[in-house]
């Protein structure tokens, strides 16, 4: 069974190990920046990317390595915490060019 959380436009997977490919990153903090400007932060052992680029986009994906409880804080949000293991995080954004917004 596969767990999942969400905090906010952040939704972290739990998974087996890190893919092949993901490079270990030169921090041990993931920051996520959201819609607001307030970031998502969460603190690891050890962070791991990897890039992926779609057409004109790069895709980011991030991985990290808790060993003990973690906390990701983000102002708008409630604390999210994450026992030990391993984690994807990646971020959900609505885009939606067509739609109108009235007052």
């Amino acid at each position: 069974m596969v767990r999942f959380w969400r905090q906010g436009d952040v939704v972290v997977r739990e998974i087996a190990e890190i893919p092949r490919g993901a490079v270990l990153a030169e921090t041990t903090e993931v920051r996520i920046a959201s819609e607001t400007g307030n970031p998502h932060i969460l603190r690891a052992v050890q962070v791991f990317e990897t890039r992926e680029a779609r057409g004109s986009q790069q895709r980011r994906e991030r991985y990290v390595l808790l060993d003990e409880v973690s906390t990701m804080t983000h102002p708008q949000h409630a604390p999210l915490q994450l026992s030990p293991g391993m984690y994807e995080i990646t971020t959900v954004r609505d885009y939606a060019p067509a739609r109108r917004l009235l007052d």
